[in-house]
């Protein structure tokens, strides 16, 4: 009895501890609307995952530090719209962008119509403040930003002994960016010789001293355009990349960037870099529309069509406009005027077909049904089915394209003809016998339009018994 007793108690420990993980497991808060978006800033350590395209329809305020894990499923995040000027009023101050600071993960995400502008004015008896600002993250901690795709303007105007460090992407990244595309207008003024790193995907890269760990940027590419206005007294301090403003230490390999005059990195300070490649716009648009830039297998073009995915219809020399309305929030795609045909229509069954986009090609309606078309008459009346005294005949005209029966009209049946000599009759003779059951007088008219044209010789023939009469 008492072994059971042990037996049981070692039994109730064991489920206990067995179910521990499962009441531990963390739970996925989907999102599907902004409200639902906006509230990540009451915890910050959670697992989010993105449902739907979210609309912001007012300025937003910039989510805080972030340890948990946003996935945007391939969704999109429009109107991302900033005008801050910071206050430095807690330690997070001076990092701007959709999380201030990022010790987390941040994957699968598209932010669209990204509108930042950051202002900061200090005078000399201010201690120099530091300013990173970026669209995912002013700052990336140690943290992956993964597979994201950013579209927008963001710009910047430092006066005073202010420190910037701006990107696409991230201001300042000692953490991981991979497969992560760029397409933004970047632009910054400084009126002093201060540290000023701008780069059209990471404004400054390097490894994280405090963690010990490396600062990677991996197959990524900025098309960003990339513009530093300065008004100091020389260009001392100033670093602009096309890709990375500041390149201390960090790895990069891989990566692409839009040749517009601009280097690659504002100042490179080691050769921890491999595969740095300048594209043409005419290149740019080759691999905006999925087109194998490099046949290597460095460019992972899998994870390039999840960054992408729907918007590889703007033209980059238009300022991310829709080829078709200028907008850039309306449409991104075109559809096409006529549907590209799957299954054809024939005369008398529906065919199917998909909506295309005209710029693009990519489907974007499947299963739009195409009416049978219809059949196509011949206009010429062909007998099928003889009349007879006691039934119709009939007639017929076949389709042209098909070649079955298009149109079908009845035939009168035929008429007996009576002894009345003032009765009309429509006649009909079609090599047939007309035979009387009584030795009769027949007497009968045929009207004229009942002739056809250029008969000229009518004959009635009829055999009673075995007598003939024409």
């Amino acid at each position: 009895m008492k072994m059971k007793r042990i037996f049981a108690t070692i039994l109730c420990f064991v489920m206990i501890f067995c179910c521990v993980p499962y009441a531990m497991a963390e739970t996925v808060i989907q999102i599907g609307t902004a409200a639902e978006f906006d509230a990540i800033r009451n915890d910050l350590t959670a697992d989010y995952c993105l449902t739907a395209d979210i609309t912001l329809e007012e300025d937003f305020v910039p989510f805080g530090e972030f340890s948990g894990t946003l996935d945007g499923n391939g969704f999109t995040v429009f109107g991302l719209t900033m005008s801050i000027a910071p206050d430095y009023s807690d330690d997070n101050a001076g990092m701007v962008g959709l999380f201030q600071k990022l010790t987390g993960t941040v994957k699968n995400l598209r932010l669209f119509d990204v509108d930042i502008d950051y202002t900061v004015s200090t005078n000399e008896e201010v201690v120099v403040t530091w300013n990173y600002v970026g669209a995912i993250a002013g700052r990336n901690f140690a943290g992956t930003i993964e597979n994201c795709a950013v579209y927008g303007d963001i710009s910047a105007t430092i006066s005073g002994l202010s420190r910037l460090e701006m990107g696409g992407i991230v201001g300042y990244n000692s953490g991981t960016v991979v497969d992560c595309a760029s397409y933004v207008n970047i632009s910054a003024s400084r009126d002093a010789e201060v540290w000023t790193a701008v780069g059209g995907l990471v404004g400054h890269a390097e490894d994280n001293v405090i963690t010990a760990t490396d600062s990677v940027i991996l197959d990524c590419y900025s098309l960003a355009t990339v513009a530093l206005t300065n008004t100091a007294a020389s260009t001392e301090g100033a670093m602009v990349g096309a890709l990375v403003g500041r390149q201390t230490g960090a790895t990069i390999s891989d990566a692409y960037y839009l040749d517009n005059n601009t280097a690659a990195f504002g100042a490179q300070i080691n050769d921890t870099v491999t595969n740095i490649v300048a594209v043409s716009a005419a290149e740019a648009l080759i691999v905006d529309t999925f087109t194998a830039l490099d046949t290597t297998d460095t460019w992972r073009m899998g994870a390039k069509r999840l960054v992408l995915s729907s918007f590889e219809c703007f033209d980059l020399n238009k300022d991310l406009a829709c080829d078709a309305c200028g907008d850039v929030t309306a449409c991104a795609h075109v559809p096409s005027e006529e549907p590209v045909v799957e299954i054809a229509p024939t005369c008398n069954t529906d065919g199917v077909a998909n909506i295309v986009c005209a710029i693009c090609g990519e489907v974007l309606q499947t299963g739009v049904i195409l009416p049978a078309t219809g059949h196509v008459a011949s206009g010429v009346w062909v007998e099928t089915i003889a009349p007879t005294y006691e039934a119709e005949g009939q007639e017929v005209q076949y389709c042209t394209v098909c070649g079955e029966i298009a149109e079908s009209r009845p035939v009168d049946k035929l008429v007996q003809v009576g002894p009345d000599e003032n009765a009309l009759y429509n006649m009909r003779f079609n090599a047939a016998t007309l035979s009387l059951m009584n030795n009769l007088a027949i007497n009968f008219k045929v009207p004229a339009d009942k002739i056809p044209e250029g008969f000229t010789n009518p004959y009635a023939k009829f055999i009673i018994g075995d007598q003939e009469y024409i």
